[in-house]
């Protein structure tokens, strides 16, 4: 006789997330200089990551750690040094950033220690929880996608310092934007969009 076993929605989250969280880490080539072995340990143990406690909706570990299904949400992911030091290419596979649909803040940012390169993926779309977004890294390149419309949380964007082209037309779609900064990246061309300049923007650095 088969018996068939249904897993709930909510179990699935925590693995799903962890491996979004391998996965890129894997891809800009990054470890925790913290930790020995990256493998033995839970992603929201990792000293970049920061998730959140669902049950007391703090950043507290539950009492018998973070394992436990449908027990937390990977909130932050700070990849800008510190203890660890990215020098890879941001990855384009949308399974990564399906994975991390809870976060609040991206932050890949400005840092000696960041070597980051490649390009803004436009698969970061998926990540419509962000508050705030960093992607300052020195080597990343190329243009800026249009998905800026995604975002309804969105609060500030940083990015640089070698992207081209023109800002999109959705840059400040997001009706939480209150703060770009795009102001380090000498090869951009082209105006600031109209959306940008409403009362509710407080700092526009270009």
């Amino acid at each position: 006789m088969m018996h068939l076993f249904l897993v709930s929605s909510s179990a699935q989250v925590p693995d799903l997330q962890c491996k979004a969280i391998r996965g890129l880490y894997a891809a800009v080539k990054t470890v925790d200089t913290r930790v020995s072995d990256m493998l033995s340990v839970h992603c929201c143990d990792l000293s970049d990551v920061r998730c959140n406690n669902l049950a007391d909706m703090t950043h507290n570990a539950p009492a018998g750690g973070w394992g436990a299904p449908g027990t937390f949400e990977v909130e932050r992911v700070k990849l800008r040094g510190g203890a660890s030091k990215p020098e890879g290419t941001l990855p384009s596979a949308a399974s990564i950033w399906d994975g991390l649909k809870s976060l609040s803040e991206l932050d890949l940012g400005k840092d000696s220690k960041s070597d980051l390169s490649g390009t803004i993926p436009p698969a970061i779309a998926a990540l419509a929880k962000l508050e705030e977004l960093q992607l300052e890294s020195e080597t990343l390149s190329g243009t800026i996608p249009p998905i800026f419309d995604k975002f309804p949380y969105l609060e500030e964007i940083r990015l640089g310092d070698r992207l081209s082209g023109t800002l999109p037309a959705n840059f400040c779609a997001g009706p939480a934007l209150t703060e770009i900064d795009v102001s380090v990246n000498p090869d951009l061309s082209g105006t600031i969009p109209a959306s940008c300049f409403n009362s509710r923007m407080e700092k526009i650095g270009a």
